[in-house]
C-alpha cells in the first residue's frame, strides 16, 4: 500500500479542501480533537485521491493526550471498538480511541499543554530521533567550536542564521529569522519539565548559558523566513516525521498556505527530535476539545502558576493581530495595530480564544471597528462622531 511522500516545496499541486478527521473518547462518547486532512502526495508518484495522514502521526498525537507511548491503543471506526483501523493512511471521519482494548475504559486524559508532562526521550517514539541526535543520551560533546559561547541574546541569532543560511522549509536565504522551536513563552515550563535532560547531549548548547535561561539552548532553534516562522507561531502546521525524514503537514484552513503542505524540511545537524515533538504537542493541544467529564490525567500538574508567561513573551491575552505584527516587524515592515486586526482574520484564525480576544480588542478600539466592519458603519453623516 503507498504511502505519504514529502517533497521539495513547489513540486506537487494539491488542492485546498480540507476534511476534517475526528477521534474520540468511547466512554463518554465525547470528542477529544480534530484535525483538517489534506491530500498528499504518495511515494508512488501519485496523489492521495482523498484527504489522509499517517495513522503514525495520529496515534503520536492521542499519545500526547493519554501519556501511553506504549501503543496500548488501538483506533477503532465504531465506539465499541470492533472495527480497528489497519491502513497506515487515515482519511477523513470519526475514529474512536480505545485503550487496552477496552471500550468502556474511562482513561484519563490531559487537558492543556500548561500541564501537560512530556515522555522521558526512552519513551519516545524512535521516528523522532536523528541519527546526529539518536535516542540514547549522551555526555560527551559532539558540537563544533562555534557552539562554545553565547555571548548575548543578538549574538546568538546572528550566529544562528550564519549557521544555518537558509529556511528550513522554503530554502529562502532572506528575509531569515531565528525561531524557538519550543517558544519562549514556556521558558519556565521549560525548566520546570527539566527538557535540557532529557535531550541527547544533557547539557547546555552553548556551555555558558546563564541559569534558566534554557529555552535559549541552540538546540531550540530552526531558522524560517519571517512569514513562515508567524505560520509555524500560528500553529498552522506540524513538523511531523515521516519515512526517516521531517515534513510540514498543514493543519490550516488557509488555502495560501498549501504550498507547504508536505513539503520536507532540512533541518541542522544540532536538531533534536525530543524538541520537535514538544513542539508537535503545543500545537496539538491547540485542537483539543474534550469535555469538562473527561478526568484528567493523575500526572498532570496542579498548579497552573508554576509556569507563569515569560515577561520576553506574547501574553495569552495578545491574539494573533499581535503575532502579525511583530512577524512584519522582523522583516523591516511597520504595521498599524488596526490593520493587523482586520489582517488577523483574513489570515484564518479561528481557535476557541480568538472571537473572544478579537471582541475585547475592539471593545477598547471602538474608532477602529468602524474602519474594519462596514455593519458598524454610522452612513446617515458625512462626518459621523465616534464615541470616545
Amino acid at each position: 500500500m503507498a504511502t505519504i511522500q514529502g517533497f521539495l516545496l513547489k513540486e506537487a499541486s494539491l488542492e485546498c479542501t480540507a476534511l476534517e478527521l475526528e477521534i474520540r473518547h468511547p466512554y463518554e462518547d465525547s470528542e477529544l480533537f480534530e484535525l483538517p486532512l489534506r491530500r498528499c502526495p504518495l511515494d508512488d508518484g501519485s496523489v492521495s485521491v482523498k484527504p489522509c495522514i499517517p495513522l503514525d502521526v495520529v496515534l503520536d498525537a492521542c499519545a500526547v493526550f493519554t501519556g501511553d507511548y506504549t501503543r496500548r491503543s488501538t483506533l477503532c471506526r465504531d465506539r465499541d471498538g470492533t472495527q480497528p483501523v489497519e491502513s497506515p493512511l487515515l482519511e477523513a471521519g470519526v475514529y474512536y480511541l480505545v485503550m487496552d482494548n477496552d471500550p468502556q475504559k474511562n482513561y484519563p486524559v490531559f487537558k492543556s499543554f500548561h500541564h501537560w508532562v512530556p515522555p522521558p526521550r526512552e519513551k519516545l517514539p524512535r521516528r523522532w530521533f536523528t541519527s546526529l541526535a539518536p535516542a540514547e543520551k549522551t555526555a560527551k560533546w559532539s558540537f563544533p567550536p562555534s557552539y562554545v559561547s553565547r555571548k548575548n541574546h543578538s549574538t546568538l541569532s546572528e550566529q544562528i542564521k550564519a549557521l544555518d543560511g537558509q529556511c528550513a522549509l522554503s530554502r529562502a536565504v532572506m528575509p531569515l529569522e531565528p525561531s524557538h522551536i519550543v517558544p519562549v513563552k514556556w521558558a519556565n515550563w521549560y525548566e520546570a519539565r527539566g527538557i535540557a535532560r532529557q535531550l541527547h547531549y544533557t547539557r547546555a548548547v552553548p556551555t555558558d548559558l546563564p541559569h534558566r535561561a534554557g529555552i535559549h539552548d541552540l538546540r531550540n532553534f530552526l531558522t524560517h523566513t519571517y512569514d513562515i516562522h508567524m505560520l509555524w507561531d500560528l500553529h498552522y502546521m506540524l513538523y511531523v516525521p515521516v519515512k526517516g525524514a521531517f515534513m510540514a503537514y498543514v493543519i490550516s484552513p488557509v488555502n495560501w498556505v498549501i504550498d507547504l503542505h508536505c513539503a520536507n524540511l532540512v533541518l541542522p545537524d544540532r536538531t533534536d527530535g525530543y524538541l520537535l515533538f514538544i513542539r508537535f504537542a503545543l500545537a496539538i493541544f491547540g485542537q483539543y476539545s474534550g469535555s469538562a467529564e473527561l478526568l484528567t490525567h493523575p500526572d498532570a500538574s496542579l498548579s497552573a502558576a508554576d509556569f507563569e508567561t515569560s515577561s520576553e513573551s506574547v501574553s495569552e491575552g495578545d491574539d494573533v493581530a499581535r503575532i502579525v505584527i511583530e512577524a512584519c516587524e522582523a522583516g523591516g515592515i511597520e504595521l498599524p495595530e488596526d490593520l493587523a486586526a482586520v489582517w488577523s482574520d483574513n489570515l484564518g484564525y479561528r481557535s476557541r480564544e480568538h472571537a473572544i480576544l478579537r471582541s475585547r480588542w475592539f471593545e477598547t478600539h471602538p474608532q477602529i471597528r468602524m474602519v474594519s466592519d462596514p455593519s458598524q458603519m454610522d452612513t446617515s453623516s458625512a462626518d459621523p462622531e465616534v464615541e470616545d
